[in-house]
């Protein structure tokens, strides 16, 4: 077995900054998702309204606190910005700091393929377009991240 060779910070360049691209499509997904949230809260039309009020009127029974299923919708919705941003965040910092540990960037980019290419079929199924223009990004920059990894490793 041969020892990898150090790769020139050009060919690091590529992977990372793909890598980066997609964690920042996720931050972004994240907050626009959590601003639409917060700004919509209340603000709804009259059938929008009425289907809240219908969730509201039911109780979750499970121990500890007994939510509303419009409690749990608008708290899942929170939730989905908080992880968006912590994932987005967390493949970003992988990517930065890849070139002292090359094997980050190669985490960061399953992670991302991963974890984007769950939520683009959940979006196809369940969401409107802009989760899957947003996923759709992210995905391609991370298989593009995981493509020129390979291509720096094998080079060396």
């Amino acid at each position: 077995m041969t020892a990898l060779k150090p790769t020139p910070a050009a060919t690091v360049r590529t992977p990372r900054l793909a890598v980066r691209t997609g964690g920042w499509t996720l931050v972004v997904l994240g907050i626009v998702h959590l601003a639409t949230e917060v700004a919509t809260a209340g603000n709804h039309d009259d059938a929008t309204r009425q289907a809240l009020d219908g969730l509201a009127q039911v109780r979750l029974t499970t121990p500890g606190p007994q939510p509303t299923l419009a409690d749990l919708f608008f708290g899942f919705s929170l939730m989905v910005g908080l992880t968006l941003l912590a994932v987005g965040t967390l493949v970003v910092l992988m990517a930065r700091y890849g070139e002292q540990a090359p094997g980050l960037v190669t985490a960061a980019s399953w992670v991302l393929v991963v974890f984007t290419a769950a939520g683009l079929v959940l979006s196809w199924l369940f969401l409107p377009l802009p989760p899957l223009v947003g996923l759709g990004v992210a995905l391609v920059a991370a298989l593009t991240g995981l493509v020129a990894t390979r291509r720096t490793t094998v080079r060396a």
